[in-house]
Parts: structure tokens; C-alpha cells; sequence
């Protein structure tokens, strides 16, 4: 996503605040909640689409949101109020033109397999976010 989309989604004007985090720094307010949210968002469509593809579904105008953006959705939001229809409309997403087994894939907020592997390791996921390389 780069660093300013995810300052952005963490809700900081300094994209410093991102190089910060990754070094180890306290992610404060609400961030860490958009950040982990946004990741998990970003790798399940990366696991079936390209990079582009991926950015462009979370920066762009989307008809299952009602014509909203999700990463301005994030943001502007309480994550756990925009998640839903989040996550509905990326399983909409992922249904178009795909075999039907892609419909039955897992693809929830509250995964504890997935906010296990996600918490252990905060640096890795924002690293991972911004599209740093360690």
C-alpha cells in the first residue's frame, strides 16, 4: 500500500509515524486496529489477485459500499462498524468470475488463527502494509 496510504489508514498526517511504528513505537489511538484490519483485507485479495488489482479494489469507488472507498471507509470509521460490509463486499469481489469453492473461503475479522499470526508480530504486518522490505 506504501507509507502514506498507511498513515492514512492509521489515521496520522506524518508518514514518519509508519517508519516509527516499524522500528518498534507505540501505535496509538485506534491505528492498530485500521492497520491489522486493512492487512488482513489487503492479503486475503492479495492471495487471489495482484498487487495492483488489490490497491486499486481498496482505493477505489466500490458499488458494494454503496459507491465508498474502502481504505476512506477505514479511516473515517470505527473499524468494528465499517468491517462488515467491508468484508462483504470483498467476498462480492472475490465471488465475480471465480469458481464457486472461492465463496466458501474464509474470509472473517474475528479469524483467531489469523489475529494470532497478526498480533504476534506488529512490525512484520505494518512493514508488510507500507511495502517496505525488511
Amino acid at each position: 500500500m506504501g507509507r502514506k496510504l498507511t498513515a492514512y489508514i492509521g489515521d496520522v498526517k506524518d508518514a514518519r509515524a509508519v517508519d516509527r511504528w516499524i522500528a518498534g513505537g507505540e501505535i496509538y489511538g485506534s491505528a492498530e486496529s485500521r492497520l491489522r484490519f486493512a492487512f488482513q483485507v489487503a492479503r486475503t485479495l492479495s492471495e487471489h489477485d495482484t498487487p495492483a488489482v488489490v490497491r486499486a479494489w481498496l482505493t477505489g469507488v466500490n458499488p458494494e459500499l454503496g459507491d465508498r472507498v474502502p481504505l476512506r471507509l477505514m479511516h473515517e470509521n470505527e473499524i468494528e462498524a465499517v468491517a462488515p460490509d467491508i468484508l462483504n463486499a470483498a467476498r462480492a469481489f472475490l465471488a465475480e468470475d471465480r469458481p464457486a469453492k472461492m465463496m466458501s473461503m474464509s474470509l472473517k475479522w474475528q479469524s483467531t488463527s489469523h489475529q494470532a499470526k497478526i498480533r504476534a508480530l506488529p512490525q512484520f504486518w505494518i512493514l508488510r502494509l507500507s511495502g517496505m522490505t525488511a
